[in-house]
């Protein structure tokens, strides 16, 4: 048994197919794949895809229980060439095997010569197959046999946030807490969660713009960005703190941080620090332990604080892993518009990059129900409409969590948009 692979910029859909054929096809004599690779050709425009299929074979050893020499690479000089494709088919042709085709991955050219070429040469032990991103099954033509249910509920295609960025060819760390403040953002988490259900009326929180840190933050920064180059006294810092009715969280810091006042440059760090835990890392919090409750039992993997290794850094908030399918979620306090927005766009890049065209990204922030629908339309004009990969949530729907009998209404739509 012969099976084709064609083999695009983006790996996942191409490794998925190889797996589920490999699996339907096991039992079958001489069983061997070929991954059809490009090599890099700027002169006609052709981005090579060959350390791409290195890393689906990689990939394929590790996970499958597969013989040497199982998988193969053949690489084309022109994807283009009808003549280079037709040589390659006559070279595999074998009266006696069946041929299965899979065209996922490539370009529409490779694809239609590739059919072309293999089905005359194979008739009647020839088949094919396509992954459809918007259902995940396997669409299997010209073969007996019911096509693929949902990929993403089979053991076999679960992957991990470490799998999926090596495919990529990225590499990702979940990051440990780096500011030592997990109980303090807790703290704050459950302070939001108290002023949610009415049980205690915070100051920390606004009713009108969801959270009030800009006295705090005043005090927090360095005052030359309001009035002069001078630090505020340590007096009106602790007396904001306590207005704010936050004493307890800052007493949940880190000893040498408690004073929300360092003294010299040396201690910069801990300001830059403190400002991170009051500007959302809280709320990063409240979210993640929320979904933690939820998503063992609904087959879905989540990461905190995931960054991305050099060369190019970043970070994310939280990324969910439904089967292979990955959603990074973007958290932030803000209730700009222009500031959600442009999170919301970085968010929907890194999870490209991370997790492939299939990715989907959801916002979080306090922006109003306006501004949300707002950006939603932002969002819209960017990908297009024809399948929905991003989702918007603001202030008002934290508002309304607990107006309904269950408190995980809102968490359970977070649950629903993933498994869509």
């Amino acid at each position: 048994m012969l099976i084709v692979i064609l083999v695009g910029t983006n790996p996942l859909p191409c490794y998925l197919s190889a797996v589920y054929l490999i699996k339907r096809y096991e039992e079958c004599n001489n069983l061997e794949v070929i991954l059809i690779s490009s090599e890099q050709n700027n002169e006609k425009n052709q981005i090579g895809t060959k350390s791409i299929a290195e890393r689906i074979e990689a990939q394929l050893k590790n996970i499958l229980e597969i013989s040497n020499g199982m998988v193969k690479i053949h690489s084309l000089t022109d994807i283009n060439s009808d003549k280079e494709i037709k040589k390659i088919v006559k070279e595999l042709r074998n009266e006696d095997i069946k041929a299965h085709l899979n065209y996922t991955g490539g370009t529409k050219t490779m694809s239609a010569l590739f059919y072309h070429h293999m089905s005359e040469a194979f008739i009647d032990s020839f088949s094919s197959s396509y992954l459809d991103a918007r259902n995940h099954k396997i669409l299997i033509f010209n073969d007996e046999g019911e096509n693929s249910n949902d990929l993403r509920t089979f053991e076999p295609f679960r992957l991990d946030l470490l799998r999926i960025s090596e495919l990529h060819g990225k590499s990702v760390n979940i990051a440990k807490d780096e500011y030592r403040y997990k109980d303090a953002a807790n703290k704050l988490a459950s302070m939001f969660d108290e002023y949610l259900k009415g049980e205690h009326k915070h100051d920390f929180f606004d009713s009108h713009n969801g959270y009030n840190k800009s006295k705090l933050l005043k005090h927090l920064c360095k005052h030359d960005i309001f009035e002069d180059k001078k630090l505020l006294e340590k007096c009106e810092i602790d007396e904001c703190v306590k207005k704010l009715g936050i004493e307890n969280v800052v007493s949940l810091l880190p000893i040498k941080d408690q004073s929300l006042y360092p003294e010299g440059k040396k201690q910069e760090n801990s300001r830059i620090k403190i400002n991170k835990l009051f500007e959302g890392i809280w709320l990063e919090y409240f979210i993640f332990n929320k979904l933690s409750n939820l998503v063992d039992k609904e087959g879905i993997d989540i990461y905190f604080d995931v960054k991305k290794s050099p060369p190019v850094e970043f970070q994310l908030d939280i990324v969910a892993i439904y089967g292979y399918q990955l959603t990074v979620i973007s958290i932030t306090t803000s209730n700009q518009k222009g500031i959600v927005k442009l999170k919301g766009f970085e968010a929907m890049h890194r999870a490209r990059q991370l997790g492939g065209d299939e990715a989907k990204t959801i916002v979080i922030s306090f922006l109003t129900s306006d501004n949300c629908s707002e950006l939603r339309n932002d969002l819209e004009e960017e990908v297009g409409s024809v399948s929905k990969k991003y989702h918007v949530i603001g202030y008002d729907d934290f508002t309304k969590l607990y107006e309904q009998k269950s408190d995980q209404n809102l968490f359970k739509e977070i649950i629903d948009f993933i498994k869509e």
